[in-house]
């Protein structure tokens, strides 16, 4: 038998706290947009819609801290240590680890990543006796240090003890193969799409479009006052609003792009998904296709 055995980092707290930002930070770019339309001024509104689309990325990030805490995880067999931690994973075979010990008996203080938080210690630092460490953690008090001939990795399964008794365990009972070391970041995912043409043929087009989108409804917006946002049940014309509300598209757009690009970038990297991938970018520029169609009939039916 294998006897491998997993272990979680301790992820309720971290949770919490990634909840509460993707909430504060959604609240806060809703807002923001919704007080943009409530300007008479224009260079107020597009100075909100610009605020608010640039916390985009920030709720782009938060996000994905929190499904990678979500995931993650650790494992041990006879044969490796493998650590999930959103896309990236971390396979080291199990004799090239030199020693594993909690991180309070390690001799020194590792300064934490910056931008670190609960739930989420990631990145690298340089530390004077162990060269780089990288943290893959959510809770520093209960961190282990894993040091192999190839990296340093810093982790925090909830039961630190446990973890580094399964590692003397499996190490005892000797490794009955030699996997190959196995290191994945998600920039390596990046660069596979790069390396597809359809793929970066499908996402030029959906960015092109998008911009397309925006720079066509701000033009738009400056050549009128008033708009109509579409049609009564007997065929006339809703009741004029400022032209301002043309920029809801965008906005909407927007939103699709992110959410499009994050999908497919996650279906990407996955075995015989890249379908799925190609289908919702495609998708993506259907969308901001027929939202520019939709900008030009709102805007030429008030003519």
């Amino acid at each position: 038998m294998n006897g491998s055995r997993r272990f979680s980092p301790n992820k309720r707290r971290g949770m919490i706290l990634h909840a509460i930002l993707l909430t504060l930070l959604a609240g806060l770019t809703v807002f923001l947009f919704w007080l943009g339309f409530q300007q008479v001024s224009r260079g107020l509104l597009f100075l909100y819609l610009i605020l608010g689309a640039i916390l985009l990325i920030p709720l782009a990030i938060v996000g994905y801290r929190f499904y990678s805490l979500l995931r993650a995880s650790y494992e041990i067999d006879r044969d490796q240590l493998s650590i999930r931690w959103g896309l990236r994973i971390e396979q080291i075979p199990l004799p090239e680890i030199e020693w594993v010990r909690p991180l309070d008996e390690l001799g020194e203080i590792l300064r934490t990543p910056l931008l670190s938080m609960p739930g989420a210690y990631l990145g690298t630092v340089k530390s004077p006796n162990l060269g780089e460490v990288e943290f893959m953690a959510s809770n520093m008090n209960e961190a282990v240090v894993i040091a192999s001939n190839r990296i340093v990795v810093v982790v925090s399964p909830e039961e630190p003890s446990g973890f580094v008794r399964a590692f003397q365990d499996a190490a005892e009972m000797g490794s009955l193969a030699t996997p190959d070391a196995r290191s994945s970041h998600p920039g390596v995912y990046v660069s596979q799409v790069f390396k597809d043409r359809l793929a970066m043929i499908l996402l030029i087009a959906l960015t092109l479009s998008t911009v397309a989108l925006t720079v066509m409804n701000a033009l738009l917006v400056l050549g009128r006052e008033t708009i109509s946002l579409g049609f009564a049940p007997n065929g006339s014309l809703l009741e004029p609003v400022p032209s301002s509300y043309l920029l809801l598209l965008p906005v909407l757009g927007l939103i699709i792009y992110f959410s499009d690009l994050a999908a497919g970038l996650f279906f990407f990297p996955r075995a015989n998904k890249q379908l799925a991938s190609y289908l919702v970018w495609a998708a993506g520029i259907l969308s901001m296709v027929l939202l520019i169609a939709a900008s030009l009939i709102l805007y030429f039916s008030a003519a």
